[in-house]
């Protein structure tokens, strides 16, 4: 098709060309004012076609449906239980009754602040659980500080022990 041949109303696409009248560039592609279904205007090369089908919508509707699994959306809640049923075996349900039982704060320190799942790492001792050894939710620094015990009892004692002789002196 040539640029002369293109009407007011042509569809390519989503693309509606909204005037005739065209500019022609040095490379001999016409440049029409187009209109996408979705309503952005543009000005659009067309050299025997239009180079595009739409402004971008169409990748954005497809990319918004392959979002939506099971009907629910991929939003951060959706990722972060997918994560953890895959990192530690538990879902929505176990973690809002890991919550609920520690009235939505750390398991140690008791403040309000993002939580991590806890878990025995004498029974699984990588990142990823077998979902049978969490022990509940603890902020980022008790998490970290019970590691940085080894989860030890008998270290946790002797730090208490040492930290109350130096409030005495």
């Amino acid at each position: 098709m040539r640029a002369v041949d293109v009407k007011a109303g042509f569809t390519h696409g989503r693309w509606t060309v909204l005037s005739s009248e065209f500019e022609r560039l040095p490379s001999g592609a016409a440049v029409f004012s187009v209109r996408c279904a979705c309503g952005t205007e543009k000005r659009l090369r067309f050299k025997g076609k239009f180079h595009s089908d739409s402004c971008g919508c169409i990748q954005r509707e497809v990319a918004s449906a392959l979002m939506t699994t099971h009907g629910r959306s991929k939003t951060t809640d959706y990722k972060k239980f997918n994560w953890l049923k895959r990192q530690y075996g538990i879902d929505e349900e176990r973690w809002n009754t890991l919550l609920t039982r520690q009235n939505g704060v750390c398991g140690i320190c008791k403040t309000e602040v993002s939580l991590h799942v806890d878990h025995d790492h004498s029974c699984c001792s990588g990142r990823t659980t077998c979902g049978e050894c969490i022990r509940g939710l603890l902020c980022q620094t008790c998490n970290q500080a019970l590691g940085f015990f080894g989860d030890s009892i008998t270290t946790m004692k002797n730090a208490i022990i040492y930290l109350e002789a130096q409030v005495l002196d």
